[in-house]
C-alpha cells in the first residue's frame, strides 16, 4: 500500500530503468486532482526547471524511496508534461520492492555512545558502568564503533548500545562481525549488524543517511558553483 507520509525522493525511469528524473523530499507532492468532477488517485506533482517532456500517457516507472530504506517502483503513465512541471499517476497502490541497496549504503559520523553491556552465547554481561565508544560510521543496517578500549569484544558478540540520532535516543542490539585493528595488531574498533530493529529506530538511521548524503551534495555543488566562478574570473569575460 502506498503509504506517502514516509517518501523521501522519487525516481522517474524508462521501462528499461534508465533515469529520467529526479525528484527530492521538496519537489514533489500528492495533490488532490479531479477529472469530471472525479477524483484522480495517486497523482505525483513534480517540480522542476527543464525537465524533459513526455507524451501524455506514455507509459513510465515511479520508484520511491522509504524512509527505511525500501526502494518501491510502480507502473505509472504521464498526465501532463511541461518544462516546469511533470504530473504521473501510479497505475495502482500496489508496487514491487526492489532489491535492497540503501541498506548497506553507510555515511561517516562521529556519533558518541555507550555500550551498556553485551550477550555472549546464552550469558548476559551488564556493565557496572557503560564502556564509552564512537561510532564512526552507520548505516540502515549497523555501525563500526571506534574505540571501545575498556573491554575487549568477539565476533558473534551482542552488544546493548545506546545513542542520541535525529534528536532522539535510541537502544539497540548490535551483533560484532568483525574487528578491525591497526598495523600493530592493536584493536581500532567493531563492525557490528543491527539486531532486531523495528521499523522507527530504521526511520531514524535512514533519515540520518539522508541528511548526510544531501548535505554533501549541496556540498559538493556550491563547491562546483564556486570553481566554474573561479575558472571564469581568470578566462575573463570573453571566454563564455
Amino acid at each position: 500500500m502506498l503509504d506517502k507520509r514516509k517518501i523521501i525522493k522519487i525516481e522517474v525511469t524508462s521501462p528499461t530503468g534508465r533515469k529520467l528524473v529526479v525528484a527530492e523530499k521538496d519537489d514533489f507532492s500528492f495533490p488532490k486532482v479531479f477529472a469530471d468532477d472525479m477524483p484522480m488517485r495517486n497523482i505525483i506533482i513534480i517540480k522542476g526547471r527543464d525537465l524533459p517532456e513526455f507524451e501524455l500517457d506514455k507509459s513510465l516507472y515511479v520508484v520511491t524511496y522509504m524512509k527505511n530504506g525500501d526502494r518501491i517502483r510502480y507502473a505509472a503513465a504521464v498526465r501532463m508534461s511541461l518544462p516546469d512541471q511533470l504530473n504521473v499517476q501510479l497505475r495502482s497502490d500496489y508496487g514491487t520492492l526492489m532489491e535492497e541497496r540503501r541498506r548497506y549504503f553507510k555515511v561517516e559520523s562521529d556519533i558518541e555512545c555507550s555500550v551498556l553491556g553485551y550477550m555472549r552465547g546464552e550469558d548476559i554481561i551488564d556493565f557496572e558502568q557503560p564502556v564509552s565508544a564512537v561510532i564512526k560510521n552507520i548505516s540502515i543496517g549497523g555501525i563500526f564503533l571506534f574505540r571501545a578500549d575498556e573491554q575487549k569484544f568477539s565476533p558473534g558478540d551482542v552488544l546493548i548500545v545506546n545513542f542520541r540520532i535525529e534528536g532522539e535516543w535510541v537502544n539497540i542490539m548490535a551483533k560484532v562481525l568483525r574487528i578491525q585493528r591497526n598495523h600493530e595488531g592493536e584493536i581500532e574498533g567493531y563492525g557490528c549488524q543491527f539486531v532486531n530493529t523495528d521499523p522507527s529506530q530504521e526511520e531514524l538511521f535512514a533519515q540520518f543517511v539522508y541528511n548526510v548524503q544531501l548535505k554533501k551534495r549541496i556540498e559538493q555543488l556550491e563547491k562546483d558553483e564556486l570553481m566554474k566562478e573561479a575558472m571564469l574570473r581568470v578566462k575573463g569575460p570573453d571566454s563564455e
